[in-house]
């Protein structure tokens, strides 16, 4: 989900995971070039209270008191370069997806069911793909790319 920009050539990718996880640059516009969505991997409470996330890239985020609270599995979008908080989207049915590992990989959809887990199980999420079919992949494989619609450009073959 990282955002290169060439501004010699006047051009700027988004590096997503594609089938076989392979990297795939997408160009991207304007628009688009202003942020980036990270995953929210862990979360723990800091002196004061405050709560900090864990992000997919490295990155850490403390939220303020009145930030509202996040969960593990959420995403977020940060602004760039800045590294401010422009909106954050929910794991839930009917957001937009995808596997970024495992044998789905690459594939991006809509949630359509999430099954909690057994004991000792992993959660397990059922997702449409934007080019036919369903599949299953694991909690901890999904990156939640927009709310009904992907809130970025997706590769060529993955059309919303």
């Amino acid at each position: 989900m990282d955002v290169i920009d060439f501004p010699t050539f006047g051009e700027t990718y988004r590096m997503l995971v594609g089938r076989w996880q392979r990297f795939i640059p997408v160009k991207i516009g304007a628009d688009e070039r202003g942020f980036k969505l990270c995953r929210i991997q862990g979360k723990a409470v800091v002196k004061g209270g405050l709560p900090l996330y864990s992000l997919h890239d490295g990155r850490t985020y403390l939220s303020p008191k009145d930030g509202g609270s996040f969960e593990t599995g959420w995403s977020l979008k940060i602004g760039l370069p800045k590294g401010d908080l422009l909106g954050h989207i929910p794991l839930g049915e009917g957001v937009a997806a995808g596997a970024v590992a495992g044998r789905n990989c690459g594939r991006w959809g809509t949630v359509e069911r999430l099954a909690p887990h057994e004991v000792g199980g992993e959660s397990l999420i059922e997702i449409a793909s934007f080019d036919g079919g369903k599949y299953l992949t694991p909690a901890r494989h999904l990156f939640i790319i927009g709310d009904s619609k992907p809130w970025i450009k997706l590769p060529i073959g993955a059309v919303a």
